[in-house]
């Protein structure tokens, strides 16, 4: 469907190799893309791993939402680690709201359910390699799957949480021998093809909408704070068809931006946290895209800038670079283990 079309980046298709014995295949690429890319750049990794919307484990209601993963920093990987929280920035987070806001645009039907976590507890999947190289990354899935795996760390512990309630016994067999998951039970006739279509529709809007937007702002900054107003700071990126830039702001306590305003490149842009959609005590997170002459509009910047009634800052362990730290070398990433 895209093929037809020009896009300002390049879109790239992977359909990768030796992901269930070791994510070998993306972590081939991840870490020398420039022997298959002249000076590679990558904007987002956007992963679909089990979009095939199981009957036996998803209802009607369930198949009009799925699953989108992002970690944050640090990046919640391990089966002991909880969930992650609102009140954190990332590189993946941010590609994760672009998820939500372009993809929800183009696909209405579909509605993202952000897990603020790297992947379900102790899995993982090829977006993983990507964020081990530095490039931001996302994965996407149904809303439940026939599988032992639980969805979260959210029941307060002990760690990991059990899997769903609402999945058949069968699903919840850990020597997957009944499960849908690897197993000769993973079959077509437990697939839902309108839901996998849908989750390609989601795909392929945002990743359209990406390569035809302009980069991100560079250098950002803001000073000041959510009592009196923020000035910003940004530059322009050097190159793309540039129309005009949008500032917006989320609550410590949202995933999601609330309103966008439209400002001028360079300095003294100042903006009152009632114009962002906030209160003048609030703390927030505030960052700026860049958008051409046709609505196309950027991933923000990063890293955000978190404000609150004293100061503007960024955040200590959000450093203005792609590369994301790593977490214990210890885990194993085989998506199974």
């Amino acid at each position: 469907m895209l093929a037809g079309h020009n896009f300002d980046a390049t879109i790239v298709f992977i359909a990768f190799s030796g992901e269930e014995q070791g994510l070998f295949g993306s972590g081939e690429i991840a870490a020398n893309l420039t022997r298959y890319f002249q000076s590679p750049q990558v904007i987002a990794m956007l992963n679909t791993d089990i979009p095939g919307g199981d009957t036996s484990a998803n209802s009607a209601t369930d198949l009009q939402s799925f699953r989108l993963y992002s970690s944050g920093i640090p990046r919640e990987r391990r089966s002991t680690d909880p969930d992650g929280t609102t009140d954190n920035t990332s590189a993946n987070r941010g590609v994760m709201r672009y998820v939500g806001t372009w993809g929800g645009a183009y696909v209405p039907s579909l509605n993202m359910v952000p897990e603020l976590r790297e992947d379900r507890p102790g899995r993982a999947s090829d977006h993983v390699s990507f964020i081990n190289n530095g490039f931001p990354a996302v994965r996407m899935m149904e809303r439940f799957e026939c599988s032992p795996s639980p969805v979260d760390n959210s029941c307060g512990g002990p760690f990991p949480c059990p899997p769903p309630a609402q999945i058949p016994a069968f699903c919840k067999d850990t020597s997957f021998v009944t499960t849908h998951q690897h197993s000769p039970n993973d079959q077509v006739k437990f697939i839902t093809p309108t839901y996998a279509a849908s989750i390609a529709q989601v795909i392929a809007a945002v990743a359209a909408s990406l390569a035809r937007a302009p980069d991100s702002p560079q250098n950002f900054t803001a000073s000041g704070n959510s009592a009196q107003g923020i000035t910003l700071n940004f530059s322009g990126p050097q190159n793309g068809d540039v129309d005009h830039f949008v500032v917006a702001a989320r609550s410590v306590s949202e995933n999601f931006y609330r309103q966008r305003i439209v400002v001028n490149e360079g300095d003294g842009n100042t903006i009152s946290a009632q114009a962002l959609g906030l209160n003048p005590s609030d703390r927030f997170f505030v960052s700026v895209a860049t958008v051409d002459s046709k609505g196309h509009e950027s991933l923000f910047a990063w890293p955000e800038v978190r404000c609150d009634s004293s100061s503007c800052a960024i955040p200590s362990y959000a450093k203005p670079t792609t590369v994301i730290p790593r977490s214990s070398p210890n885990y194993n990433v085989d998506d199974e283990q």
